[in-house]
């Protein structure tokens, strides 16, 4: 039983594709699995006025983050919680590394408002390497095609 979470209003972009949900500013429900998405906008080395918007768009990600997993924990329909990114979410998924978002704020800010532990996985991409690590209560996982040949897919499971 898939629905969608009305915390926030759905977006019409998608609504006439059958099987398919716009995650920015939805939460989707799955037999008890909360997914939550946000791209994270990483920079884009591009103009100054380019990279201005990144920024404007990086932290408006960030802020939805924070309210919208506040709101999740008493959620009775959202017994775990997956978060989907587009960006690193932490420093630390870097292995010494630097990127583009080296210097910014990274996404796992926002985990001081899960008080009931519920985010278990965090899938993301932008990162040439296979992660799959676990740092605390929730394990992250990168599996991004980049120009591997062949790819595959990584798969999540979750079990209430």
């Amino acid at each position: 039983s898939t629905r969608l979470c009305t915390l926030f209003p759905y977006t019409t972009l998608f609504r006439s594709l059958k099987n398919v949900v716009y995650l920015h500013n939805n939460v989707v429900i799955v037999d008890g699995v909360g997914l939550l998405g946000i791209n994270g906008w990483d920079s884009t080395g591009g103009s100054i006025t380019e990279e201005f918007h990144a920024k404007c768009y990086r932290y408006d990600d960030l802020m939805y983050l924070e309210k919208t997993l506040e709101k999740i924990q008493l959620h009775p329909d959202i017994k775990k919680l997956i978060v989907v990114s587009n960006c690193i979410p932490s420093k630390e998924l870097l292995f010494g590394e630097t990127n583009k978002s080296s210097d910014e704020m990274f996404p796992t800010f926002a985990l001081d408002k899960d008080t009931e532990h519920k985010i278990v996985s965090w899938v993301y991409g932008n990162y040439d390497k296979f992660v799959e690590k676990t740092i605390g209560y929730i394990t992250y996982v990168n599996n991004s095609k980049f120009d591997k040949e062949p790819y595959y897919a990584k798969r999540i499971e979750v079990s209430i």
